[in-house]
């Protein structure tokens, strides 16, 4: 649908306004008319939504997931073809299926909680830093981890880690 409003602003000041209107999923286009008016172009439909997660809200997704232990609910996260690998490094695990079974082996770690220290972001580029603490054969205690995490389609589709030295807690 098109609307001309004639004269409504300096045609030398105004080549294209774009304005998105998330709730009414509503694009105003205003584009000039030869300096007589603008065209104003509206478009909806469900090809206009914006994408409803960005790339840090899958990432903490993913970590509140792994905190929860919830299983389904971190699998979500990743892309049925997703990869894990080390940093510059070898595969981990290809897949939900390989990657359910890396998770639930974790799992089994009644003390296993991932401590966000710092999180940055570059496009759909996610790097943490983070403190997790494990049951090691030797004992309780804490690994640094840096976790990258490339993110399309609303899901992780490879995530790179590097490990950090491992620290036991002091026994009382």
């Amino acid at each position: 649908m098109y609307s001309v409003i004639p004269g409504a602003c300096d045609p030398a000041s105004l080549m294209e306004i774009f304005f998105w209107m998330a709730d009414t999923k509503l694009l105003l286009i205003a584009d000039m008319d030869q300096g007589s008016g603008i065209f104003l172009s509206f478009f909806s439909g469900s090809k206009m939504t914006k994408p409803s997660k960005t790339p840090l809200q899958v990432v903490q997704a993913q970590l509140d997931a792994y905190n929860a232990k919830d299983i389904d609910a971190l699998l979500l996260a990743y892309a049925p073809d997703a990869e894990q690998y080390t940093l510059h490094g070898e595969l981990l695990a290809r897949g939900q299926e390989q990657m359910r079974q890396r998770f639930l082996a974790r799992f089994a770690e009644p003390d296993l909680q991932a401590r966000l220290i710092n999180r940055t972001s570059m496009a759909n580029v996610v790097v943490d830093y983070e403190l997790v603490t494990r049951n090691f054969p030797e004992g309780v205690g804490t690994v640094e981890m840096i976790c990258v995490y490339e993110v399309a389609n609303e899901r992780i589709q490879k995530a790179s880690f590097a490990v950090g030295e491992t620290r036991l807690n002091a026994r009382p």
